[in-house]
């Protein structure tokens, strides 16, 4: 992933978007949700190695791989509620970014509830003994 690049393309979408901002603020919207969505692109396309390494570390430590996809899934939900709150508040749609921001945090609480179930069982099972 070549960083500069990424950087040039936010940095292009940025003044696209704000010189087409005058004329027609939908279209600028546009924009920089088209420029937010191809850096996604490249990122996630990038993040296949580390992917396969953190599948490898979980298979040689003998620890239950569920775990690993529980806080990748977190952590795609953080990323994906986190750019559709900022594409809301470049819109000016306050409301609504909070709205997906307090949905995100929700959807995490959610997805993590199988470890926190997991990890009151081993609580119950210390004190217990």
């Amino acid at each position: 992933m070549d960083i500069f690049a990424l950087a040039a393309v936010a940095v292009i979408a940025a003044i696209l978007s704000l010189t087409i901002k005058r004329y027609s603020p939908e279209v600028s919207v546009a924009v920089s949700l088209g420029g937010s969505i191809l850096i996604m692109v490249v990122v996630f396309s990038t993040l296949s190695p580390f992917l396969s390494e953190i599948d490898r570390l979980y298979r040689g430590t003998g620890m239950n791989g569920e775990y690993g996809k529980i806080l990748l899934k977190c952590l795609g939900i953080c990323l994906i509620s986190q750019i559709a709150s900022d594409t809301c508040r470049d819109a000016n749609e306050t409301a609504l970014a909070s709205k997906i921001e307090i949905a995100g945090r929700a959807s995490v609480l959610i997805a993590a509830l199988p470890m926190f179930s997991q990890l009151i069982n081993i609580a119950i099972k210390l004190i217990g003994s």
